[in-house]
């Protein structure tokens, strides 16, 4: 265990200071899906259109998913490896639809890789959306329909998606999750009651009584705390007021320790205080988030914490040389008037 830790934070270091990688993106049609390719060869083609129901092994690059009353642009990455890596988007109130949240991360893990916008955000010109959709249809059921299609005709088995994402789209990952039994979930200030955020705009918007129970289930995701099958992971960054309002509802209390607290076998949730310019935006790299995938599968030993704790102090520099930078502009800026 101790080596198998070690090897993980070396190669951290050495990829981000390298092009080498051992992660293999070649796919059964022989191509390699790196960034590069990704970005010059799939972003820029018409997107096919396509129903669920006529999803196949053969469907890859972008995509528009058309669901009963919706549709979604969406980008497809296949490959050789039987796994399936969801990543959401849903946070632009601006022109620049479809946005692919951390589609950069593309060559940086092995599987089929899904990068989904939602569509309430243009259709209620309202953000973030949470993919609510509207009263009448809750369009994380399509989002469910069409990962289940994906993973059924790749051979992809429920313990072998990975949900990623980050605050609306954690809350999303959350959702799903706890459907897929058996599944991964990595949420990062993830939203866990989007009342608490949203609350009354939200509701005029979407033209619902957030606090009926009929509702609920669509507004709240605790629920998953109770799921014994799927295994969740959730960072949040309490220097953010925001985050540290939804962290408040799992440990029950308005004392929430720092570190990694688990409930369980399958919950983990890191909390920590890491000063920013955004706090909500300060969250896990993709090397940070591959090591906590291959850790969740681990027992958590004294040598995870350690772990956790490296990659912890490497984003506190990280976003701490963020806020230098910031004061340094504005002392230019300052000293140019």
């Amino acid at each position: 265990m101790k080596d198998f830790l070690r090897n993980i934070f070396l190669h951290k270091n050495i990829t981000n200071n390298s092009t080498t990688t051992i992660i293999d993106n070649t796919a059964n049609d022989g191509i390699e899906y790196t960034w590069e390719y990704v970005k010059n060869n799939v972003l820029t083609q018409k997107p096919q259109i396509i129903n669920i129901d006529d999803i196949s092994h053969e469907t890859n690059g972008t995509l528009q998913i058309v669901a009963p009353t919706t549709k979604f642009e969406s980008v497809l990455i296949p490959s050789k490896k039987k796994k399936l890596y969801v990543f959401l988007s849903g946070y632009n109130i601006g022109d620049n639809y479809p946005t692919y949240s951390r589609i950069s991360w593309c060559d940086k893990f092995e599987g089929f890789k899904l990068f989904m916008d939602d569509p309430t955000r243009i259709e209620k010109k309202f953000s973030p959306s949470y993919f609510f959709g509207n009263k009448d249809h809750n369009y994380l059921e399509y989002v469910k329909q069409i990962i289940n299609k994906i993973a059924s005709v790749n051979k992809i088995s429920w313990k072998n998606i990975v949900f990623v994402a980050s605050s609306s789209c954690g809350f999303a990952s959350l959702y799903l999750a706890d459907y897929f039994l058996g599944s991964k979930c990595i949420a990062l200030n993830p939203q866990i009651d989007l009342r608490l955020l949203v609350g009354r705009s939200f509701a005029r918007t979407m033209e619902i009584d957030i606090n009926d129970a009929m509702y609920f289930d669509r507004v709240n995701v605790i629920r998953f705390k109770k799921n014994k099958k799927s295994k969740f992971f959730i960072f949040w960054n309490l220097t953010a007021n925001m985050d540290t309002t939804q962290a408040k509802l799992i440990f029950k209390s308005d004392t929430i320790p720092t570190g990694l607290t688990t409930f369980g076998k399958n919950i983990q949730v890191l909390c920590e205080n890491i000063q920013a310019v955004e706090p909500h935006m300060a969250q896990p790299s993709e090397y940070f988030v591959r090591t906590i995938e291959t850790c969740m599968d681990k027992k958590i030993t004294p040598l995870t914490i350690q772990l956790y704790d490296s990659f912890v102090g490497e984003m506190k520099r990280f976003f701490w040389r963020g806020i230098e930078i910031n004061k340094l502009k504005k002392q230019i800026a300052d000293s140019a008037q």
